[in-house]
């Protein structure tokens, strides 16, 4: 799961509900980045990058 909010402090670091978050404002290439980075985690790939405008969350 990917979270897209405008305010990305109020998700906790440790939340084990999603991957990654990407705050506004964000454009729809940081979206397709940020979904193409989470299908290639789900496939069992180690992509090299986290995309620009997404951030972690700890697992």
């Amino acid at each position: 799961m990917l979270f897209t909010t405008a305010n990305a402090k109020r998700i906790p670091d440790d939340c084990s509900a999603g991957l990654g978050i990407v705050a506004k404002p964000y454009s729809p290439r940081a979206i397709l980045a940020a979904v193409d980075y989470a299908a290639r985690v789900r496939a069992g790939q180690a992509p090299e990058r986290v995309p620009e405008g997404m951030r972690l969350i700890a697992r």
